[in-house]
């Protein structure tokens, strides 16, 4: 199977129902089946930002920093989230309780997939390649925008039929596309 690896929190986004595009700077004709792996560099601070920013009680804030912004720093503990926090406008940055409140339930059910490190943690469809064009991204929520790099020219796969494994599978992971044998899963099942 196909296999892409991704940083946390991009890949437990995915898992939990809350990214539908992974954004890349070169295209694929891979259409179909495609695992998600959560590789084994921790979460930095920006993506430790990025989770309560778009997620504290469901609904993403207006104005809320995207995912290159925070890259470039600026956006830590004692900046954007401190003064939320205060305000009230964030009521945790625990990324284990927010994933709780905001993914669909069979997530919600098997764990915190912000949390986890080299596993693969779901198996989702690529559906499509969208070139990425102003008008396109302009389109986006603000919370997917959010967990992506939306520049024009680069690409936006599409991905739908999310399914969580019932069992992270602990791999090395790669750059770029890569195969991994899944045997042992029956994909119909869940």
């Amino acid at each position: 199977m196909k296999t892409l690896t991704l940083w946390q929190p991009w890949a437990g986004a995915i898992a939990a129902g809350l990214k539908k595009y992974e954004t890349r700077g070169w295209p694929t004709k891979h259409r179909g089946l495609l695992a998600i792996h959560a590789s084994l560099r921790p979460m930095d601070a920006g993506g430790k930002t990025l989770i309560p920013l778009h997620f504290s009680e469901g609904v993403p804030e207006p104005g809320a920093p995207t995912q290159s912004q925070i890259a470039r720093g600026g956006h830590g503990e004692g900046g954007v989230v401190a003064a939320r926090k205060a305000r009230g406008i964030i009521k945790t940055t625990t990324p284990s309780v927010l994933l709780a409140q905001n993914c669909h339930p069979f997530a919600k059910a098997k764990g915190n997939f912000f949390e986890t490190y080299g596993k693969i943690i779901c198996v989702c469809e690529l559906q499509d390649c969208i070139f990425m064009t102003p008008e396109f991204i302009a389109a986006q929520t603000e919370t997917e925008r959010a967990f992506g790099d939306w520049r024009p020219g680069r690409y936006a796969w599409k991905l739908g039929n999310v399914r969580v494994l019932p069992d992270p599978i602990p791999t090395r992971g790669y750059q770029g596309l890569w195969s991994y044998d899944m045997p042992d899963y029956d994909l119909r099942l869940f």
